[in-house]
């Protein structure tokens, strides 16, 4: 299990996250995983933008430290959304969605790793209790 962060700090990290695609500094990367979600949801631009725009504090799962920066970190969030498929059936998707701000010269730049289906039973440390 990677970092948890406490939640004030991840409040910090989405309200930057969503700045940055609220500007376009955004790319999802193409790997099959997320190319297949996309698909099969027939999820547009405007609609991907608005599932990245949706994440919450109590989305939030874990961070680990980057494989490609030093002193980055990826953070993974995981959301249930209902969705139509592209046959017009309707779902609930558990999605997991990983992302890192990257740090360049001229800004800051979002990369999504992941944008796809769930694959391992999710973890909420924020999760409210009833």
């Amino acid at each position: 299990m990677g970092k948890v962060y406490a939640k004030g700090f991840v409040e910090l990290i989405l309200e930057n996250f969503k700045e940055r695609v609220e500007l376009g500094d955004y790319i999802i990367i193409q790997r099959d995983k997320n190319i297949d979600f996309i698909t099969e949801f027939n999820l547009t631009e405007k609609m991907q933008k608005t599932v990245l725009l949706s994440l919450m504090v109590v989305d939030y799962s874990e961070s680990e430290e980057s494989r490609n920066f030093a002193d980055s970190y990826v953070h993974k969030f995981n959301k249930t959304l209902a969705l139509t498929d592209a046959n017009g059936n309707n779902e609930k998707a558990d999605m997991h969605i990983k992302f890192e701000i990257e740090r360049a010269d001229n800004g800051e730049f979002v990369v999504v790793i992941s944008f796809h289906r769930q694959e391992y039973p999710p973890y909420f440390p924020f999760a409210e209790m009833n």
